[in-house]
């Protein structure tokens, strides 16, 4: 009886794990469009962009699997696996759309201005780089990019010509 009690719990806890990660991946989603905040690191950045499909397709499935072996609805057995099936399958198409997804970042090309009385105050030209898979160049943006609290930067969009040039060093062209 206490294997079975034990199994139960590590699998509530797998279900709220999953739940907690597709909930922040959400959050990150919605809200990483609507807010201009990136992660100051670069390589954490990258680390999270990399994982973000193995994690988020695992968190699907044993949302989904825990889902299905909890629900009263299905009593048979073989439904229920078929079920298990058709999560897993969908959690792989995931996993595929989610890796397509991410094969794109956008690239600091230069520094285009630096604040002169603020030197975490940047102007930076940036391209949209898609690797191996595109070889064309992408399209360039240039954004405000202003250090705050660690670890994040805020990114804005600007437009050269209507800063002030006085406030501003240039730093390349």
């Amino acid at each position: 009886m206490k294997a079975s009690n034990l199994g139960l719990k590590l699998f509530n806890i797998a279900y709220f794990i999953s739940i907690f990660i597709l909930s922040i991946w959400i959050v990150n989603a919605v809200f990483g469009e609507m807010i201009p905040l990136e992660v100051k690191s670069k390589s954490l950045r990258s680390e999270f962009e990399s994982v973000k499909p193995f994690i988020v397709a695992i968190a699907i499935f044993i949302f989904l699997t825990c889902r299905i072996i909890n629900s009263k609805e299905i009593p048979e057995i073989r439904w229920k696996l078929l079920m298990t099936l058709i999560s897993g399958i969908f959690s792989f198409v995931v996993f595929i759309l989610l890796i397509f997804s991410t094969l794109c970042v956008w690239i600091d090309e230069s520094t285009l201005f630096e604040n002169k009385s603020d030197k975490t105050d940047k102007i930076i030209l940036r391209r949209k780089d898609c690797g191996a898979f595109d070889g064309s160049d992408g399209p360039y943006k240039i954004v405000q990019v202003k250090e705050m609290i660690i670890p994040f930067n805020l990114v804005l969009p600007i437009d050269t010509n209507r800063i002030v040039k006085a406030e501003w060093f240039r730093i390349s062209k």
